[in-house]
């Protein structure tokens, strides 16, 4: 049947609102929030999500928050502002439905990811064993059914193993590599055989389905094997090699993650798609640092935990052999680098100061979650001895929230460790604590100084951009998918230069229509719900005259009529 397309553009009028890095930060949920008539929260301070108006979390259990008493997986909506629970220790484990789960989280292997209102979690069941254990799974952010992505009873593709765990990227807690997309989850795992070595690597499955061992796809594990260039002037197998993965984040079509050389040379790189897409290795010096070892020029750095975000990757990066006097004689940091390679830009590294003047210690940079040109990280602070949050926008770096700072409940803090209504202990972000101008974090303190809660800081809401035209091109029909594409071009038509972010936001999306490729949805920009795509990212700009497209792609029946209005929002919160 012939679709019917009808698209409606709409230009604002009003003027675009200079922009302020502000956070105004809200709580999701603490050990006062009531989970029934008669029982209160206990949330986990690890690792929550955030997406749209999803936000996740698991609640520790001993609270009488579900029938079974034990940890529970768990949604708020930040627009309805209600919570839903997804699973429980009385939920049966797709796809055998044999055994319950035992476990959402411990502190090695949680970390939560929420995508378009499909949850990714790690949990556990009584049939895992001492040396593999657990699965990956998906939920709809609402509540419904549980899909089973890869557990411990399948075999990995590849050089081979069990399912035996997911990465933890050098062991770091909370960068555990999975994430997803709308039509692709990738993690990071070890698979383990008999008489074989351990297997680290990178795969992918779709989405939706409780897989099957052919629904497992390898990108790059023990059996595959990057040949460097390095030492220079190597060739053949007096290179050395890289074939062991971690790290897996992806983004649109992007996937990042890191390898490194399994003879301990310490060779090591990012890479992009593929085993063969290296886009930094180790002989790179990172800016800012002026320690390097000129004795061993082939390990000047080392990355781990890359997160896609548009055309960029952010990573943590740090020089193993730093011969420098910064934070006791440690080099690390947070950096951003573009997914086909260049120049890599510091963020923030241990030779940089806090915005206050303090100095940083060696342990910082153990985290690191990023969206919309926004990161976020934790730093510990030489002065205050502590975790402290920071966050970048727009290359400009700001204390988020630090031990001893006023969480929400107009408390005035005098400066005591235990002040009711402040902080007392701020946890590191989870890789996918970062959407659409909004970050989610765990910490301690609240109404109690003991209480452990979930929060949510927001910038201030970002406006409409006047002086801009959004001209949609011809909807295409891919019969194979079932997806409907087309170009979005967005031109400046006023006399000033627009500086970014910009997202493209579809107000209004016809009920029959998905749109498949966004960034997430709005929460306080109106229409709230609204999806939306980024298209210029905070260290870009649109100047006068200039254009910049994007594509949209839709999932609707073929005899659809796909309506939305254009809207361009600005710098802020989606």
């Amino acid at each position: 049947m012939k679709l019917r397309i009808i698209a409606m553009i709409f230009v604002v009028a009003c003027a675009q609102a200079l922009f302020a890095q502000t956070w105004t930060i809200s709580t999701v949920v603490d050990n006062t929030t009531p989970c029934s008539a008669t029982a209160f929260f206990n949330p986990l301070n690890l690792f929550p999500a955030i997406n749209g108006p999803w936000v996740v979390f698991v609640d520790a259990g001993d609270d009488n928050c579900t029938a079974g008493n034990g940890q529970s997986l768990w949604s708020y909506n930040l627009i309805t502002n209600t919570f839903t629970m997804l699973a429980d220790t009385s939920t049966l484990v797709p796809p055998a439905n044999t055994y319950t789960f035992e476990a959402f989280a411990t502190e090695s292997t949680d970390n939560l990811q929420v995508y378009n209102g499909t949850v990714l979690f790690y949990a556990y069941d009584a049939g895992s064993n001492s040396s593999c254990y657990g699965g990956l799974y998906t939920v709809p952010a609402g509540g419904g059914t549980i899909y089973r992505v890869v557990d411990y009873t399948q075999k990995l593709p590849g050089y081979g193993g069990y399912f035996c765990g997911l990465n933890t990227s050098y062991g770091i807690n909370g960068l555990l590599g999975m994430s997803l997309t709308q039509d692709k989850i990738v993690f990071s795992a070890t698979g383990v055989a008999t008489g074989k070595s351990a297997n680290s690597g990178v795969w992918w499955a779709t989405p939706g389905v409780n897989t099957a061992e052919s629904d497992l796809h390898r990108i790059a594990d023990f059996g595959t094997t990057y040949q460097s260039s390095l030492p220079g002037g190597c060739s053949g197998s007096e290179c050395y090699t890289v074939s062991t993965w971690a790290g897996a984040n992806i983004e649109g079509t992007t996937t990042a993650f890191t390898g490194g050389d399994p003879n301990g040379l310490g060779l090591d790189g990012l890479f992009v798609n593929t085993y063969k897409g290296a886009i930094l290795l180790s002989d790179v010096i990172l800016p800012g640092d002026t320690g390097a070892d000129p004795s061993r020029p082939d390990q000047s750095s080392g990355y781990v935990g890359p997160v896609v975000d548009g055309d960029n990757i952010f990573f943590i990066g740090s020089d193993p052999w730093y011969e420098g006097s910064c934070a006791g004689g440690a080099f690390a940091g947070i950096f951003e680098v573009g997914t086909k390679g260049g120049t890599v830009t510091s963020i923030m590294n241990t030779c940089n100061s806090q915005p206050n003047g303090d100095s940083l210690t060696a342990d910082s940079f153990t985290q690191l979650a990023a969206n919309g040109g926004i990161a976020v990280f934790p730093v510990t602070d030489s002065v205050a001895g502590d975790v402290v949050l920071d966050s970048s926008v727009n290359g400009t770096v700001s204390v988020l929230l630090a031990p001893l700072d006023p969480l929400p409940s107009g408390a005035s803090c005098g400066g005591a460790v235990h002040d009711p209504g402040c902080a007392t202990a701020v946890s590191p972000p989870g890789t996918d604590a970062v959407n659409g101008g909004r970050i989610v974090f765990a910490a301690e303190g609240g109404p109690y100084w003991y209480d452990e809660g979930i929060y949510v800081a927001s910038l201030p809401c970002a406006s409409m951009v006047s002086g801009v035209s959004v001209t949609l091109g011809t909807l295409k029909y891919d019969s194979s998918t079932g997806i409907w594409s087309q170009t979005a071009t967005v031109k400046n038509t006023s006399t000033q230069t627009i500086t970014g972010p910009l997202s493209l936001v579809l107000a209004n999306l016809s009920g029959a229509t998905s749109f498949t490729d966004g960034n997430g949805t709005t929460v306080c920009f109106a229409p709230a719900g609204s999806p939306y795509i980024n298209f210029i990212l905070t260290d870009n700009e649109l100047a006068p005259k200039k254009t910049s497209k994007v594509t949209l792609d839709f999932s609707a029946p073929s005899n659809a009529d796909i309506t939305f209005t254009s809207e361009v929002a600005s710098a802020g919160a989606r």
